[in-house]
């Protein structure tokens, strides 16, 4: 804990510390969503969470970094920063300011809202069950795309699903590619087989192609 109170001016600010960002990872390293974790992450909050307009903000630097993966492949993440706002008690915006994975900087514009639908009166995370919606735009390198949630995505947090959605449809419109491909929209389903199962499986449609894929 970096700060204890709200009565100071700055608000609360602490660490989460998931351990060392060398890979390997340690086995105590393992979540329990089946992720692998290393790296610090600062929050700092401005009023107590659970207050209707309370805002607060998540921060990742190049001094300690962040590591999130499997066994074999990780997501390098140098530079985050996401403010947070609660509109009303069960649901969140998050709206991304800076993003750098893997060494390539990430720029988002564009507000995503998560509902809490489930588990709503009961202690802890285990078991609830979260809508996510939202719009925008993003840029990676010489890519720029729109993005919008379709359908809602539908988020469980259970043992074994991850931080992946088991419904819903993300689309991407091709603003600018270094492909001069314009205008080509992907489609990501979350729920092909419509089960709502926590496979991890997601099927892409782009130029009417289907291709089903197992996230890692």
């Amino acid at each position: 804990m970096l700060d204890s109170s709200y009565y100071d001016g700055d608000g609360v600010e602490f660490l989460i510390d998931f351990g060392p960002t060398a890979t390997p990872l340690k086995p105590t390293q393992k979540c329990l969503d089946g992720r692998f974790r290393g790296g610090v992450v600062k929050v700092m909050l401005e009023t107590h969470y659970i207050e209707n307009t309370a805002k607060s903000h998540i921060l990742v630097n190049d001094d300690n970094g962040f590591v999130v993966g499997t066994e074999s492949k990780f997501l390098v993440i140098s530079q985050l920063e996401v403010n947070v706002e609660r509109k009303l008690r069960e649901l969140l915006n998050f709206e991304v300011k800076n993003l750098e994975i893997d060494n390539k900087s990430l720029d988002f514009d564009g507000v995503l809202s998560m509902e809490k639908i489930t588990g709503i009166n009961t202690p802890g995370v285990f078991g609830d069950h979260y809508l996510l919606t939202g719009n925008g735009t993003a840029e990676l390198g010489d890519e720029e795309f729109k993005w919008d949630i379709g359908a809602p995505l539908k988020k469980k947090v259970e043992p074994g699903c991850g931080m992946i959605p088991v419904q819903g449809l993300l689309n991407f419109t091709v603003e600018k590619s270094s492909k001069n491909i314009t205008n080509s929209k992907i489609v990501v389903d979350f729920d092909p087989f419509e089960n709502e199962s926590c496979d991890r499986i997601v099927r892409i449609v782009n130029a009417g192609k289907q291709t089903d894929i197992v996230l890692e």
